[in-house]
């Protein structure tokens, strides 16, 4: 349910679940960020959801929180609910990812591969 309330200044909109509150429901974007904050909070049975999101907010702070990082990446697109996986607040940016092997032949000098780019091109 979404809700039109009365905020402290430096705050737009927060998820209480089941409750959504906002300042002003015309904003399209803010709402969405906050229905992403819903979904997550559903998907990790909402007390899950707040202790861990707790937990990221001391650890990495508001914009390096992974639940914020979600919520601000697709705030804009108001069909992402519609098409997003489970948990993906839990997958990291691919460009964030490197993948070297390290092959050791008959105790040999080792030989690298770096995967990087072929994983990030799927």
């Amino acid at each position: 349910m979404i809700v039109k309330i009365s905020l402290p200044s430096n705050l737009k909109g927060i998820t209480l679940f089941p409750f959504i509150l906002v300042r002003d429901k015309r904003d399209l974007v803010l709402v969405n960020h906050e229905k992403i904050h819903y979904q997550q909070a559903k998907e990790l049975l909402v007390i899950g959801f707040y202790l861990w999101y707790l937990w990221e907010h001391f650890k990495n702070g508001y914009k390096g929180n992974m639940f914020e990082k979600e919520a601000y990446k697709h705030e804009t697109d108001l069909n992402y609910l519609k098409n997003s996986k489970k948990y993906a607040f839990f997958i990291p940016n691919r460009s964030e990812i490197k993948i070297i092997i390290v092959i050791f032949i008959n105790n040999k000098t080792p030989v690298s591969y770096d995967l990087t780019s072929v994983y990030n091109s799927q």
